[in-house]
């Protein structure tokens, strides 16, 4: 090489290299002359404004950069330089942004801040009530940021409002139990008074059979985290000396499973009030262990914070979990309330109504939870031919009973099991109230839809798990395998990718291969799991 050659390619590389040092001082001391031109700012403005509204300042930048190659911190000239791209690292790029976003929206008198009298004013028009100002944000009438704000607003309006006289009154069981069923009395008197904002109209989501996706995930998520506990407790060795350290264990594993279930307990409430207390009466009654008043006493506190900080510290809701907390007859107060609604239902809509059915169906759950069998056999009976007369022999009514029923056949099995021997009859009988229950009916529409020849939905899948139940705890493994393997299928086309329900039957599925040594099944649902967990990870993200 020549030294003119020599020296030009020095030249050049000195060059290169000054830019590339230049253009990095500059990054460092970013201001209002970098970026983009002026004209440039002004032709996304509206776009930038817009998208300001919906999205945090970071989301802003990286769609702006992704969709429109509008980068706020990325000046002309050298900037365009390979050698300085390569240069600027990212958070450094990010901060630059947020600065230059921020300059901007300070010259367009663009903020997020909401003020005093809006908040009040959206307050009043939503008469004070979390319910439809959720209502209005899911029917897109309110922004997100000024959704979260109100939200905010309320919670700490909430907090600094001192205590209704009543929660600092000395309770007993007697007066508890009185309140509860005042309570639930003059609910179900504003449910069906028109005048009344509890009102509940002819096509309102409560008078749907099923219980709400929502619901269903926390009930069985609490119940799945109940069962674990009590069943890790009841296993480990006790030394006289840990006990504080047990104690102290069991209570963080508590609220670690109250923490993963605990966010969608507003929804819940929200979706459906109603469905929430029958569930909370008899879930909150079942006898679980002998840790159970613990775990019972944390979920009830969590309940009552949350109906509290929704509807207020006075509806209905939060003063049925709260005074749930004070009853130590449980199954009395359960009783007694679900008597009430049975009436109270027959009276104010009418024995034919949904929400009659629903209130037997809630009264037939809770005997078979303490497993009391006559009134629950004759209670399932009623309701199963009632139904065939009201709705029909296909309808979801006449369904719903048939699987209490054979969920009362699974019962009775467990109290011959406890003795020492199936039940056999029992055991055939519960499988075939459950088979009427998830096949479909040859005359039924839409059959060739269906491959499966299931009908699919919430009904069945939860049939599908009575199924597998009963096939393991008689020891047909293939049996249960083969119902694991249809609810997981199912789950996946009708439940959402994160919900618990989901999670679970997948779950379930990968622990039944793993016992019988089916371990490349095992990896593939595993790969499947893990796959469906991260699309509804990026999904809350992005939302």
């Amino acid at each position: 090489m020549s030294q003119d050659t020599t020296a030009e390619h020095d030249l050049v590389t000195t060059a290169a290299a000054a830019a590339a040092a230049s253009a990095a001082r500059q990054i460092g001391r970013c201001g209002a002359t970098t970026g983009p031109s002026a004209e440039d700012w002004e032709a996304k403005r509206a776009v930038i404004t817009d998208l300001y509204k919906k999205m945090k300042l970071t989301e802003l930048d990286i769609f702006m950069r992704r969709e429109h190659n509008f980068h706020a911190s990325c000046p002309r000239g050298p900037f365009h330089n390979p050698i300085v791209v390569r240069l600027r690292p990212t958070d450094v790029s990010l901060r630059l942004s947020k600065r230059m976003y921020n300059q901007r929206f300070k010259q367009w008198g663009c903020t997020k801040y909401i003020k005093f009298s809006e908040k009040e004013d959206l307050l009043k028009e939503c008469g004070g009530s979390v319910r439809e100002l959720t209502a209005r944000y899911r029917a897109g009438k309110i922004m997100k940021p000024q959704y979260e704000k109100t939200l905010r607003y309320i919670r700490s309006k909430q907090a600094v409002e001192p205590p209704t006289p009543y929660i600092m009154e000395m309770k007993t069981p007697d007066n508890s139990t009185d309140l509860i069923l005042r309570t639930l009395r003059d609910y179900h008197h504003a449910l069906a008074d028109p005048a009344s904002k509890m009102h509940i109209p002819s096509d309102d989501r409560a008078l749907n059979l099923n219980s709400s996706k929502e619901s269903d995930d926390l009930w069985f998520g609490i119940l799945v985290g109940v069962k674990t506990l009590l069943r890790s407790t009841g296993d480990s060795p006790k030394a006289p000396s840990s006990n504080h350290i047990s104690a102290t264990w069991d209570l963080n594993q508590t609220f670690a499973m109250l923490r993963r279930v605990g966010f969608l307990t507003a929804p819940a409430m929200l979706e459906r009030p109603l469905d929430f207390v029958y569930e909370v009466l008899i879930e909150m009654t079942a006898l679980q262990g002998k840790n159970w008043p613990e775990l019972r006493h944390a979920i009830l506190r969590l309940f009552n914070q949350e109906a509290s900080r929704i509807f207020g510290p006075s509806h209905p809701v939060a003063v049925i979990c709260r005074e749930m907390l004070q009853d130590t007859d449980q199954s009395g107060v359960t009783f007694k309330s679900l008597g009430c609604i049975r009436d109270l239902v027959v009276q104010l809509w009418s024995p034919d109504h949904t929400m009659s059915f629903k209130a037997q169906m809630a009264v037939q759950k809770a005997l078979l939870k303490v497993r009391d069998l006559g009134p629950a056999i004759q209670i399932g009976t009623q309701l199963f031919v009632s139904s065939r007369q009201k709705w029909g022999d296909t309808s979801q009514q006449a369904r719903m009973a048939a699987q209490r029923l054979g969920q009362l056949y699974t019962v009775m099995n467990e109290m011959a099991m406890a003795k020492g021997e199936p039940d056999w009859a029992a055991v055939e009988s519960a499988l075939g109230w459950y088979n009427d229950v998830i096949r479909l009916s040859p005359m039924a529409p839409g059959r060739d839809a269906r491959r499966t020849g299931f009908i699919e939905d919430e009904t069945t899948l939860s049939t599908m798990g009575d199924m597998t139940y009963i096939n393991n705890r008689i020891g047909k493994d293939a049996e249960a395998l083969a119902w694991y393997q249809k609810a997981a299928e199912m789950s996946r086309r009708i439940c959402n990718p994160g919900s618990t329900i989901m999670r679970a039957c997948i779950s379930m599925l990968i622990n039944k291969q793993k016992e019988m040594k089916r371990f490349d099944q095992a990896a593939a649902w595993d790969a499947i799991l893990s796959q469906m967990e991260a699309t509804s990870s990026n999904e809350s993200v992005n939302s």
